[in-house]
């Protein structure tokens, strides 16, 4: 009863720590891709209309296309740049809640049911209390995973139903088809968030071991893997193709020992937890914890071989985030190996001080390392300019004004209806037969640029008189009278 009552009160304290720092806004190119498209969604709608000055009979329609959307030849509609799985799971609870309330419950409810699931899945495999619940509490300080709960990012999504899907195959094992239903489930609804996780598949195989078991897994993904491949034959033309073009292209042998190098220095820092997974190799062998083990590293290793061959991976700390749904499989096969040394190698008396030691101080190891290293991500103060700049359009703006935007395109399309002229892609030749024609009718231009816009040389290829109407941390408001 006291460990259910701390355990409540920890999520509890943790969740407060998430809201505090969470940014429900459509921000950026991630943020208001997925918002725009759970907005389409709430509407039984998979596109959305583009949005063009009235005044420009003719436009190329690039030019006018927001961040996170992309102009279909086809359909001439906006599509979705991102997996349809993370704006289903938006829509859906925004119909309860709202739209912009949906990102708090979705996301914030992800990263405690993914710290709850990684401990209950070590708990399952044998690890005593005390060190299940160091493994997940060394996920829940990894400054990845708490931006990727912060903000409005697929990851911890995609990690909560890989974690589920591993959970349901190890309960499945006691013949429980329920349980094998609910890992196909899992997966297709994982597959649905971000397709890659299809690397989750030979883990789940492995860890259910049964051919019934196998097979009712795979009944049990036909509905969301049935859906994803309709949505995108309906959306991009072919149930294999997605909103990121050609994926495939960032992919390179050239990319794997640096990102190797990179992978390991990050974990270190980050989530030195998981350093010690290599425990679980040297497990006494039985023909369970062989079984475990090799299910564990199928879960790890799909998703850190494949991304370690993606050339993005290894510009950023944040970019770890596509390895993210390996973490519990990590922790967990930590957990394991520090339950099994300790009980083979140490006399009783101290075992359980040893171990619950030994977890505690491989979980907050890294605490200090990132306070000094990086401070933690602050979504929410990082947004500020986006939000205050949101309300000053939606509020000051006249309806019918063109905003030259390129980091804020998005948000601007889910929080108004004005048009929108990406600066960054239109060339100065258009540029001003744009302006000429928006200055014969009337239409005002205006835009919203991010600090850094502000100096891009490309500004340039907009030509007329640019006055600053506002200032909001680090956005700005400008008004543009065309020559």
């Amino acid at each position: 009863m006291r460990s259910a009552i701390f355990l409540v009160l920890t999520l509890a304290i943790y969740s407060w720590l998430l809201v505090d720092r969470f940014s429900p806004e459509p921000a950026w190119s991630d943020g208001s891709g997925y918002m725009n498209s759970a907005s389409m969604l709430t509407k039984w709608r998979f596109t959305s209309d583009l949005r063009k000055p009235y005044a420009i009979e003719n436009p190329y329609p690039y030019h006018f296309e927001p961040l996170g959307l992309h102009f279909n030849d086809k359909s001439k509609q906006l599509t979705s740049t991102y997996f349809v799985g993370l704006p289903l799971h938006l829509a859906f609870v925004g119909n309860f809640i709202g739209l912009n309330n949906g990102p708090y419950v979705v996301v914030i409810g992800s990263a405690l049911l993914t710290l709850l699931i990684t401990a209950l899945i070590a708990i399952e495999l044998g690890v005593r209390s005390i060190v299940a619940f160091a493994a997940a509490a060394s996920l829940a300080i990894c400054p990845v995973f708490v931006l990727t709960s912060t903000s409005i990012l697929s990851d911890t999504v995609a990690t909560l139903w890989c974690s589920f899907a591993f959970l349901a195959a190890i309960k499945a094992r006691r013949k429980n088809m329920a349980w094998a239903l609910a890992t196909g489930c899992a997966v297709g609804l994982a597959m649905l968030v971000r397709s890659t996780n299809v690397l989750m598949i030979p883990a789940v195989v492995v860890a259910l071991w049964n051919w019934e078991a196998i097979i009712y897994a795979a009944i049990g993904g036909i509905p969301a893997i049935g859906f994803l491949l309709y949505y995108q034959a309906s959306v991009y033309g072919s149930p294999l193709h997605s909103g990121y073009g050609d994926f495939g292209a960032m992919f390179s042998m050239q990319a794997f020992v640096p990102t190797v190098a990179f992978f390991f220095h990050y974990f270190m820092l980050l989530l030195p937890f998981a350093l010690l997974s290599f425990c679980a190799l040297f497990q006494a062998p039985t023909r369970q914890t062989v079984k475990d083990v090799a299910a564990l590293a199928a879960w790890a290793g799909a998703f850190v071989v494949f991304y370690a061959f993606y050339s993005p991976v290894h510009q950023h700390w944040s970019n770890l985030r596509f390895v993210e749904p390996a973490f519990p499989a990590l922790l967990v096969m930590a957990g394991m190996g520090i339950e099994d040394l300790t009980s083979r190698f140490l006399p009783t008396p101290i075992r359980e001080f040893a171990a619950s030691f030994s977890a505690i101080t491989a979980a907050f190891a890294g605490f200090a390392t990132v306070q000094l290293y990086s401070h933690y991500p602050n979504p929410k103060l990082r947004d500020q300019g986006c939000v205050q700049s949101g309300q000053w359009i939606t509020t000051q703006l006249p309806k019918d004004a063109v905003v030259l935007s390129m980091l804020y395109s998005g948000m601007i399309y889910f929080k108004s209806d004005q048009a929108i002229m990406r600066w960054d892609l239109v060339s100065r030749a258009d540029a001003q037969g744009y302006l000429r024609d928006l200055k014969h009718s009337g239409e005002p231009v205006y835009a919203l640029l991010d600090s850094h816009e502000v100096s891009d040389p490309r500004i340039g290829n907009i030509p007329g008189k640019w006055t600053k109407l506002a200032t909001f941390s680090s956005a700005s408001i400008w008004r543009v009278i065309p020559n």
